[in-house]
């Protein structure tokens, strides 16, 4: 195989050198000049060969004049040029983004001397390459932190017998059409690796290569390997924003990759990711590389619960979590452990594994490469399987009750809600407690004094007990930023909108005097406000994340008036909570207003087994709720007076069940019945029904959707309860 992939890759060779020519270097660099300008440059060194021949005053004083105005020409030319290069770019144009990033900084700096320990500055590209080389192999090295050997015995003795067992499943052989497509997706843009073969290059292969590839990628795929020759990257270095460039820790690596080898990643993925959408991975919580997932959902998710919280007199705190190069760090053993413990077929694990193993790279500085460094540990930098392997490596993550957990690859978030900063804090303490053990064990490194604990709250100087994490404390700050977003103790978001300053930035722009509005200048620019912004982007994004594949996205995106209005009611009127058992057996343990009335949330238990949790106002089911029957029935959604009333689900004994609207404990109006195998029925049994039976056929998805996202988040606000 490898001498088929080397000889493969040295045809593709010959014919991009083949098929490229060099072009000459272009000997006219000065702009096209008008007439005018032409003519007074002509002039200019004319006096200027005039002033060589006879110095004399005359000719001095000619000459000067001259060189006078040709500068100022020129500067009304490039002024002229710039100005209607100004009126003629619109937003749409990508022009317009690519200027201001142009002119943001120097347009080329030199790397200067980078310090390394012990011994003189690197001073030559030769040196700074080994140097930046050394420091990116020492960050993609296993963490140096204590483990249990006992824990560390097991992995490594399970993997390497799952290493010598026979590959037994099979996976869908790689076809053309898969590959062609594939190659149609790629970027152009993107830079080649070491091989030289760009995307460009490959979206040009003639049908012969295509099949040689496809016979290539279904002979890896059955041996179980990933080629040696795909795992050598090409490294290049930016340097990171306010960082001191002398320091090789101050640049970003970028991994170069090879085209061939990329595609067969991508192959791999679809493979992976089909075995993942089966499996329900992965888990909720997880934001990062997830299709329709952004930070936006995230933040939303985690301001909606501070603020729904707040609207009910509770506070929250938050740790806000700092993963110490979470991607470079990886276990490997660690990671083919757990694929094996999520039921990943066997072939695949072997191509990861041998994906992960025996990998290199080189840095390249100015033009000059470093020799090869190994990679110990990490997911590969720049591949597409590297976030989703990282995502199942953190799929266990544990949960802790009462306790929120909010992921976006490595950002980690937990964070709970309560009455007394106490509470809050021993719950967020246990929290701290199992993740510190978890992250331990799967030798995953936290910085405690990096990461940030955040109390949510109305009032002023609370005290609040130290968090500890891995017996280091854990900062209380009065901000945080999270996913670009800076969050503030009473969350009204000043800090951050301090930063978005468009209406200062216009005016320092167009040099605005005093008394021009802010309204005229948006008006005049054809731009709109901070305010018409935000309205847009809000309509736009609650209209998308109402249909979201996430339930944990639908929820905070959602809004029950009735259901708020009954919860705001019910916990307007709460003086205490507590547990209390009536003569005839009946239990309830919650809330309760200053009349002895169950009010707020609580769970009731009937003599008879009826089982009710969720929300009451004045002793009667009021708002969000879930209702269990002795005999197995269930009804999920809206309540009012002690009655099913609103949208909601009922399941029957036999299964059955009903998506649509209720009235006064009864099924009227609007829904959509499904029988116990699954079937709608036929016809379907989809319309408008009073008291329990069908009088029209109408389809109503909207009212079905509605009722299904009602009995989730009254099944969700009980779980929370």
């Amino acid at each position: 195989m490898g001498v088929a992939i080397g000889s493969l890759t040295s045809h593709i060779q010959t014919a991009i050198k083949d098929c490229s020519r060099q072009m000459p270097e272009s000997d006219n660099q000065r702009w096209a000049l008008p007439p005018d300008a032409r003519d007074l440059l002509r002039r200019k060194n004319a006096a200027t060969r005039a002033h060589d021949l006879y110095p004399t005053e005359s000719n001095r004083k000619q000459l000067r004049k001259l060189q006078r105005e040709v500068k100022t020409r020129i500067a009304a030319i490039r002024n002229e040029r710039w100005d209607s290069t100004l009126r003629n770019i619109k937003p749409s144009h990508l022009a317009f983004w690519k200027l201001p990033k142009s002119l943001k900084g120097d347009t080329y700096s030199t790397m200067p001397p980078l310090s390394r320990p012990n011994t003189t500055p690197a001073m030559l590209d030769e040196e700074k390459a080994e140097c930046l080389a050394d420091s990116l192999e020492a960050q993609c090295s296993p963490s140096s932190l204590p483990v249990d050997p006992d824990h560390l015995r097991r992995v490594n003795s399970e993997v390497d017998r799952r290493k010598n067992e026979p590959l037994l499943d099979s996976i869908p052989p790689v076809t053309s059409d898969e590959v062609e497509e594939l190659i149609k997706n790629l970027r152009p843009r993107k830079a080649p690796g070491s091989d030289g073969i760009t995307n460009r290059v490959a979206k040009l292969f003639p049908v012969a290569i295509i099949q040689l590839l496809v016979a290539i990628y279904n002979a890896a795929m059955t041996k179980g390997v990933f080629p040696s020759e795909w795992k050598d990257a090409e490294v290049i270095g930016f340097l990171k924003p306010s960082k001191p460039p002398s320091n090789p820790t101050s640049y970003r690596p970028i991994s170069l990759l090879k085209t061939l080898g990329k595609i067969y990643e991508r192959l791999i993925l679809a493979r992976l990711r089909t075995f993942m959408d089966t499996k329900g991975m992965p888990i909720a919580e997880q934001f990062g590389f997830r299709a329709k997932h952004s930070c936006t959902n995230q933040v939303h998710r985690i301001t909606e619960h501070i603020l729904v919280k707040r609207q009910r007199g509770l506070s929250t705190g938050a740790i806000f979590l700092d993963v110490a190069k979470a991607f470079d760090k990886v276990w490997h053993n660690g990671l083919i452990y757990k694929l094996y413990e999520h039921g990943v077929p066997d072939r695949l694990v072997c191509i990861i594994r041998d994906f992960l193993s025996n990998r290199t790279f080189r840095y390249r500085v100015e033009g000059v490469c470093s020799q090869l460094h190994p990679v110990r540990a990490g997911v590969p930098q720049g591949s597409v399987l590297g976030p989703v392997l990282f995502t199942l490596y953190t799929n266990d993550i544990p949960r802790v009750h009462g306790v929120e957990l909010a992921l976006f690859a490595d950002d980690t978030c937990v964070y709970t809600s309560g009455r007394s900063p106490d509470a809050i804090c021993r719950r967020l303490q246990t929290a701290a407690n199992t993740l510190g053990a978890w992250f331990r064990k799967w030798r995953i490194e936290i910085n405690p004094s990096k990461s940030a604990a955040l109390y949510f709250s109305r009032q002023k100087g609370t005290a609040l007990p130290s968090i500890k994490l891995l017996d280091s404390p854990i900062p209380w700050e009065d901000q945080v930023k999270y996913l670009g977003v800076i969050l503030d103790s009473k969350l009204n978001f000043s800090a951050h909108v301090t930063r978005v300053i468009q209406n200062r930035f216009l005016r320092r722009a167009t040099g605005a005097p005093w008394y021009m509005r802010n309204s005229n200048l948006h008006i005049d620019l054809d731009l709109p406000t901070i305010a018409q912004h935000l309205k847009l982007a809000s309509r736009r994004y609650f209209d998308s994340a109402v249909g979201h594949p996430n339930p944990l996205v639908v929820v905070a995106a959602t809004y029950n008036p009735i259901a708020l209005a009954f919860s705001s009611v019910a916990d307007s009127g709460v003086s205490k909570s507590g547990a209390y058992k009536y003569e005839d057996g009946t239990r309830y343990v919650g809330d309760w207003n200053s009349k002895g009335q169950k009010h707020g949330m609580g769970h009731l238990l009937l003599p008879d087994g009826t089982r009710y949790d969720g929300c009451l106002a004045s002793g009667m089911c009021s708002g969000l709720g879930v209702m269990a029957f002795p005999d197995g029935a269930k009804y999920e959604g809206e309540f009012m007076q002690g009655w099913f009333h609103g949208h909601g689900v009922f399941w029957r004994a036999d299964g059955m069940k009903f998506e649509g609207e209720f009235r006064g404990g009864r099924v009227w109006g609007l829904g959509l019945v499904t029988f116990s195998d699954g079937s709608n029925g036929f016809p379907r049994n989809e319309g408008f029904f009073q008291d329990c039976k069908m009088v029209r056929r109408k389809r109503c998805p909207e009212v079905v959707q509605r009722a299904q996202k009602v009995a989730y988040m009254a099944r969700a606000q009980c779980q929370q309860v």
